[in-house]
């Protein structure tokens, strides 16, 4: 919906100009931006100082990919109309599509004090204030918006979940109950939109501590909700909350008939049961034996029954049903069997267990022929694959374990048995990377890949194994099988469009290492943007989420996003960049390259510079490839820096490092980890204060992984500072 105009500035026009004003505003709303602009011309021709004209002209301009134009436009209609909310609502509006929201947020609430009845303008306000996470504001613009139009029930649930948002629980419950007493029809509701509100009401029962209500509640309400599964696994949780073992029992017996196979669902029973209390701990091993040789009978053909009880047993029992389970997996070729048990190996006993019942499986097998079965309880033929995917299993055990000699050895027995099985040749490529050959596992993967050139798993395997080997170039080769380039910007373009952030990390830290800072810094910079893309993207979900009535969805989709920059691939790109920005401030000139080694001669300093220049040229190339057809809309844009000379050549590289490290601190404020990133950016900016802030909460927080490389960093710094001694002998204090 375009901007309502001021009335003051409507005055301001006479009839027949204002009648075209209106038009501009039409031509927004209908996107016709071409003939919005001339018919703002024409207004501007007769009132060149009409502010309102002059925003909606620069709003226009802004959508046919005019920015600067459009935003220049705009602000000279703020100063002709600095008391127009129609200006304000538009310079906002403009902000919003830089997903610049602090400012945006000025500028909405700017507008909404000159016209404070606006509802479009309340309405942009509230959808910003989520994305801010301001719910105590929050909460009182989706009130305002409620009373003023009652009869949407989306301004309702819109209202509650924003006191939910802010934990206001109670007060949540009352505005939901408030709408059903005054608006809802005396027979109930069947349908998705009611059903999904109820559920969050349920939600909000259940959030503020009320477990009973929220049991007797969806109980209540069964017949108006569509998800049966939801309810049944909500009142399972709500009766081990409040101790009602017996019909938790049931509950999660009838959950069970459903799906035998859902692991949760056995750990719940078994509290239900009381044969675990409620930290997990065994009761009674007997008993709970005995209870899964009862679902073993009862559920033939789960495997979770079968496996769940390998994690607790011991001794023989252990034996016993490990060799089963093991047995009737290895007859049937299951691929992942070791993957399914390896959480097991924790145990060393059962780690040599497991491998001692396999080897006589082999044994046995290899002597004499062996019949498979189904899992329904009839034989099949004899399988001799069964000694293949013993051997598979084996080599992955023995290289899990670290003999890898003994691994290599059975990886090359089921090779010579079946040369084409694909997942021989990744399991061998992984072994020969544990033995730290990295170029031989790359080329090994590379064969299981041209092995299944369909298999995008492979591939994406091959690829990554050929980043460790520091193989860029077949990296991208491999990769661009999958790739559409025809976009333009090449197959990086298209990776960086597709969000491979495994593709973005793996090649940034393979240019760290080759100390190629520009390549690097552009890889991680990628990654942020996809985190923050990430973040901004949840924009729009603040209104749809209350057209569909997707509540619960919204509110986990909330928590999630709040911690994506806490997402394993952006700590790595994190660490990543750090350390090429504190090895820019301490050796600027790596910018240009990598530096020569010490004992390098001539020939070896001409051959390492034509190297790097080989490796821009052709990252250069590919990121600046042409789209194939000029006028396809869905073109890439190219990248004017390919490769990142510019994030190299930055002169505030520990400022740069501060934006990576500080949106980690925010996403996860109790990670030790960020801290100790903190306390060496700091330490090599000078400020010691600030390093023994961080200094002392990465101590608080905790043991981090990386914490002795942390220190490492701020030593270093400390060794050529200048300082008093009382300070340095404090900051020693907490290196120790």
């Amino acid at each position: 919906m375009p901007p309502k105009a001021a009335e003051s500035e409507a005055r301001a026009l006479d009839r027949p100009t204002a009648l075209i004003f209106k038009q501009v505003l039409h031509a927004y709303e209908t996107k016709q931006y071409s003939k919005g602009v001339k018919l703002a011309d024409s207004v501007l021709k007769k009132f060149p100082g009409n502010g309102e004209t002059l925003a909606m002209k620069g709003l226009l301009l802004s959508n046919m990919d005019k920015r600067d134009e459009g935003w220049e436009c705009v602000r000279k209609g703020l100063r002709c109309d600095l008391k127009s909310h129609l200006c304000w609502h538009v310079y906002g509006m403009l902000y919003r599509a830089e997903k610049d929201w602090e400012e945006a947020l000025k500028c909405y609430a700017r507008a909404l004090s000159l016209d404070p009845f606006n509802l479009v303008i309340q309405r942009d306000l509230a959808v910003i204030q989520s994305q801010l996470r301001l719910y105590p504001a929050l909460c009182e613009s989706r009130n305002e918006l409620m009373k003023r139009n009652p009869e949407q029930r989306g301004n309702w649930t819109a209202y509650a979940v924003a006191l939910f948002l802010n934990k206001d629980y109670k007060a949540a419950e009352k505005v939901l109950d408030d709408y059903e007493e005054q608006y809802l029809p005396i027979k109930p509701v069947r349908n998705a939109e009611h059903s999904m509100t109820t559920l969050f009401k349920n939600t909000i029962l259940a959030a503020s501590g009320d477990t009973s209500s929220a049991l007797a509640h969806i109980r209540a309400v069964d017949s108006q909700i569509l998800d049966k599964l939801e309810i049944q696994e909500r009142i399972g949780r709500y009766q081990l909350v409040l101790e009602q073992y017996g019909e938790a029992a049931t509950t999660y017996e009838a959950l069970m008939d459903r799906n035998p196979d859902r692991h949760q669902y056995y750990g719940l029973l078994e509290k239900a049961l009381q044969l675990r209390d409620a930290e997990g701990r065994i009761q009674d091993t007997d008993k709970l034996h005995k209870h899964y040789i009862e679902l073993q009978s009862r559920y033939p053909k789960s495997t979770a029954a079968r496996r769940l009880p390998l994690d607790w047993l011991e001794g023989d029992a252990f034996r016993s049903s490990a060799e089963e389970y093991l047995r009737n997996l290895l007859q049937k070729g299951i691929p992942s069997t070791f993957v399914d048990v390896k959480a097991l190996y924790k145990d060393k006993a059962k780690a040599d267990a497991m491998e001692q019942i396999v080897e006589r499986l082999v044994e046995e097998w290899k002597t004499k022929p062996v019949e498979a079965t189904n899992g329904h309880g009839h034989d099949h033929d004899a399988a001799p694959t069964s000694v293949l995917w013993s051997l598979y299993f084996l080599a992955q055990s023995y290289d899990y374990r670290r003999n890898l000699d003994r691994a290599m050895e059975l990886i090359n027995e089921a090779v010579i048995h079946t040369p084409t099985l694909v997942e021989l040749h990744l399991t061998k490529a992984r072994i020969l990377k544990h033995m730290g050959k990295v170029q031989e596992a790359a080329e090994q993967m590379n064969q299981a890949r041209e092995l299944d050139l369909q298999d995008r798993f492979i591939n994406t395997k091959c690829t990554k194994y050929y980043l460790r080997a520091d193989q860029n170039a077949e990296a991208i080769n491999a990769i661009s099988l999958f790739a559409n380039t025809t976009l333009g910007g090449g197959a990086i373009g298209d990776l960086q469009e597709m969000q491979s952030l495994q593709f973005l990390v793996e090649d940034g830290l393979s240019y760290l290492r080759q100390k190629y800072m520009g390549l690097a810094l552009k890889r991680f910079d990628s990654v942020r943007k996809v985190m923050q893309t990430w973040f901004d993207d949840l924009y729009d979900f603040h209104t749809y989420c209350f057209r569909k009535a997707t509540l619960d969805a919204y509110v986990e989709a909330l928590q999630w996003s709040e911690g994506v920059f806490a997402s394993r691939q952006y700590k790595r790109a994190c660490r990543g960049a750090v350390s090429a920005l504190l090895q820019l401030h301490q050796h600027p000139e790596l910018k240009l390259g990598p530096l020569d080694a010490a004992d390098a001669t001539d020939a070896d300093k001409k051959k390492e510079k034509k190297r790097f220049q080989k490796v821009r040229a052709r990252v250069s190339k590919d990121a600046t490839k042409e789209p194939e057809k000029k006028d396809d809309v869905n073109a890439r844009k190219i990248d004017q820096d390919p490769v990142g000379d510019k994030l190299a050549g930055s002169t505030t590289p520990l400022e740069d490092a501060l934006a990576y490290i500080k949106p980690w601190v925010l996403a996860a404020p109790a990670d030790p980890e960020p801290q100790g990133l903190l306390a060496g950016v700091y330490a090599s900016m000078g400020n010691w204060e600030a390093v023994l802030e961080a200094l002392r909460k990465e101590k608080e927080l905790g043991h981090s992984e990386n914490k002795a490389a942390h220190l490492a960093v701020v030593k270093e710094a400390l060794e050529g500072a200048d300082m008093a001694d009382e300070l340095k002998l404090r900051i020693e204090t907490a290196l120790a």
